[in-house]
């Protein structure tokens, strides 16, 4: 089976993983799942060649441990957190940089990074609603193309739980109210 076949297969485990994390009413739970999706979209990257691909999941991966343990310590984040991981992003991600292309990694990075650093459930999802769009090109490009397509799909998924979401809120809005 070569690299390519392999990436296509991971990419389809990836879309498991990541659909259910979208339905993740807790935010512990929702950065668990995407750290294992994290680390399999790492393997995907490498395998297909891409190390704008496989630095930005790595980096990613280990912000999401070092949230995972601080939402489950209930500790604030901090603007100095969200720098040095905003940094980290900026700095690995260029090294890796050798297509037009291998930016978007990057960018998504920073994005994601203050998706998990602020609170607002719908804020992340609206941001992970922007970010596939970059991943859909992104992933065409590097040949990943399963992953592609399920890119297109998750926006669909976030939407949906972003929409439940608001509703979730205004119901709870409303009840407060009375």
């Amino acid at each position: 089976m070569t690299n390519f076949m392999i990436a296509q297969l991971i990419a389809v485990v990836i879309c498991v993983v990541a659909c259910g994390s979208y339905f993740a009413k807790k935010k512990s739970i929702y950065l668990f799942l995407q750290l294992i999706v994290n680390l399999l979209y790492g393997t995907q990257y490498l395998l297909l060649g891409q190390l704008a691909g496989t630095v930005s999941n790595g980096v990613s991966s280990t912000k999401y441990v070092y949230f995972i343990y601080k939402e489950k310590a209930n500790k604030e984040n901090t603007k100095t957190e969200l720098l040095i991981f905003l940094a980290l992003s900026v700095i690995l991600g260029v090294l890796a940089i050798d297509s037009w292309f291998s930016v978007i990694p990057i960018v998504t990075s920073l994005l994601f990074t203050y998706a998990i650093w602020q609170k607002s459930e719908i804020t992340l999802r609206a941001i992970v609603i922007f970010c596939n769009v970059l991943w859909v090109i992104f992933n065409i490009c590097a040949g990943a193309y399963v992953s592609a397509v399920y890119s297109f799909a998750e926006m669909v998924f976030a939407t949906i739980t972003m929409i439940k979401l608001i509703k979730l809120r205004r119901g709870q809005d409303a009840k407060d109210s009375n």
